[in-house]
This record gives structure tokens, sequence and C-alpha cells, in this order.
């Protein structure tokens, strides 16, 4: 990956701890998972061709409570700056309040700390935001770096289909 390469790392949160001795089918034994994925962006080529080239180069996914995903999420911030120097964060907000104030907090903890911290409500279902990154990667433009994570993610993500039906059987936490 280029130095000069644009790092951002975007989570999607999540916060019910995996418990085995719950009954089975109750949601705390097979919780979504608090994911954060990370991504950096560099122009290649020449500077009248250039061409945006995408590394996903970590994915963290956890099945914590809420107050342990905030800790990881200010480690990983701690641990981001001190491998890459300048990482954006984005945290998403859900379109209800108690959702919007809690993401405004870490927020404003995050840049208290000295990060770049961002948030994004999405307008649009997650299948049609995932569109762009599958084109480009089935276009040669992402690259992974290899580690112990690849497998679930690419699992999740040639999983993932989008439909609401689908969200029992597949999880969608790292699109």
């Amino acid at each position: 990956v280029p130095e000069a390469a644009t790092r951002v790392r975007a989570w999607d949160l999540a916060g019910t701890e995996y418990d085995p001795a719950a009954p089975a089918g109750s949601w705390a034994r097979n919780p979504d998972c608090t994911a954060g994925v990370l991504m950096s962006k560099s122009k290649e080529g020449s500077s009248f061709n250039p061409v945006n080239k995408y590394v996903v180069e970590d994915v963290i996914k956890e099945r914590f409570s809420s107050a342990k995903v905030e800790d990881l999420i200010y480690q990983t911030a701690e641990e981001d700056r001190e491998l890459y120097g300048d990482v954006t964060i984005f945290l998403p907000t859900d379109p209800n309040p108690a959702s919007a104030r809690y993401i405004k907090s870490l927020i404003s903890e995050l840049t208290s700390r000295g990060f770049k911290a961002k948030t994004y409500k999405s307008q649009t279902a997650k299948v049609d935001r995932f569109i762009p990154f599958s084109v480009a990667a089935e276009n040669g433009l992402v690259q992974y770096t290899k580690a112990e994570w690849n497998k679930d993610y690419f699992s999740e993500l040639e999983n993932f289909t989008g439909r609401k039906q689908d969200k029992h059987k597949t999880k969608d936490d790292q699109v």
C-alpha cells in the first residue's frame, strides 16, 4: 500500500454478547457482530489516467456487549494510529434518536482523543451501497491483506444477498 494512501475504518455496530448457555434459537446464541473494516485508497497509473486502487487491510469482528464495543473502537483507533497514522473512523447512525445521541457521544470521545471521526446516515439499502465495492472488486481494483480474517470475510461477502429474508441465514456485518 502506498504511503500516500487514504485510510478509513468503517464500523457496523452491534451490542449483544454471545452466550453459549442461551436457549437454542435465541438472539444471544447467534447475535450480530460488531465489525470494523480498515480500507485504504490510493491512486495508481499516470497523472493522465489515474486509477483508484483499494486495499482491505484489516477486519475486526466481535460479539461484545455495548461497553466492550466502545473499548474495542477506542483500542482499535489507537492501534490504527500507531500503525498507519491518520485513519478516519466512520460510525453508522441509525434513524432513531437514541442511536444518534449514542454515536454523537462516541464521536465526541474519539475527537477528544485526537481522532478524526465521522458519522454516516444511510439513505439506501446495504445491497445498494455494496454494489460499487462489488464492481470495483470484480474489475481487479480491490486487493486484500492476507490474514486470519480472510476466510470469514470472503464467505460473508460471497453469501451476501441483501434480501431481508436471508438475514437469519447469513450475516452481513462485514459488508
